[in-house]
């Protein structure tokens, strides 16, 4: 768990001129946190145990936002 970890921070401060700025962190963070909020919020509490009812949008939206996360499809 700790080898991806290291990876990844050297790699950022390797690359940090030339292919990886503030812009791509940014959208790194911003995604990570969507993401995680379309698997926790969208495929868990919503789609897998009808915890709240929403409106079709937002129950779309958040199948979306769980897909992005490559967890698996939502049917099943």
């Amino acid at each position: 768990m700790l080898i991806p970890l290291v990876g990844f921070v050297l790699s950022v401060g390797r690359l940090w001129d030339k292919g990886v700025g503030p812009a791509e962190m940014s959208l790194l963070a911003g995604m990570y946190v969507v993401t995680g909020i379309g698997i926790t919020v969208g495929y868990h509490r919503l789609l897998t145990h009808k915890a709240f009812q929403t409106s079709r949008a937002v129950r779309y939206t958040m199948a979306i936002l769980g897909s992005m996360a490559v967890q698996g499809p939502v049917l099943d």
